[in-house]
C-alpha cells in the first residue's frame, strides 16, 4: 500500500471511532486531504481509489448526515486540486456514490456537478 493510502485509511479508522462529531469532521476532512494530495507522483489509480474510500466512508449509513454533509463540502471544494483525468473519474464515482442520498446533498452534489460539466466542456464532450 502507498504511503497516501496508509494515512487516508488510519484517518477514516480515526474517524470511525470518535464519537465526537466534531472530531469525526475533523477527521474526515483530513483524510479527503490526504486522499487528495496523494503521494508524490502517485499514479492516477491510486489517487482515484484513495478518494473513492474515503466518499464510500463519508457516505456510509452510520455517519450522521451532518457531518456527511461537511466532509462532501470540503472534498467538492478540495476536487480542483487533482488533475483533471483523476478528477473526472473522481466526480463521476462520487455522483453515482452520492445518487441514493442526492436528495440530502443537493448543495454538494451540484458542486461536483458544475466541475465535472467544466471539466467535459473542455474536452468538448458537453
Amino acid at each position: 500500500a502507498t504511503m497516501a493510502r496508509e494515512a487516508v485509511l488510519a484517518l477514516l479508522r480515526e474517524a470511525h471511532e470518535t464519537s465526537d462529531q466534531k472530531g469525526k469532521v475533523e477527521a474526515y476532512l483530513k483524510a479527503i486531504d490526504a486522499a487528495i494530495a496523494g503521494d508524490p507522483g502517485a499514479a492516477e489509480d491510486a489517487v482515484v481509489e484513495d478518494c473513492t474510500e474515503v466518499i464510500k466512508q463519508v457516505l456510509s449509513p452510520d455517519v450522521s448526515q451532518w457531518v456527511s454533509r461537511d466532509a462532501l463540502q470540503h472534498f467538492s471544494a478540495a476536487l480542483p486540486k487533482l488533475p483533471g483525468p483523476a478528477r473526472q473519474r473522481v466526480a463521476e464515482r462520487t455522483l453515482d456514490l452520492v445518487q441514493p442520498r442526492a436528495v440530502n446533498f443537493e448543495e454538494q452534489v451540484a458542486l461536483v456537478r458544475e466541475q465535472l460539466s467544466a471539466l467535459l466542456e473542455a474536452q468538448g464532450e458537453w
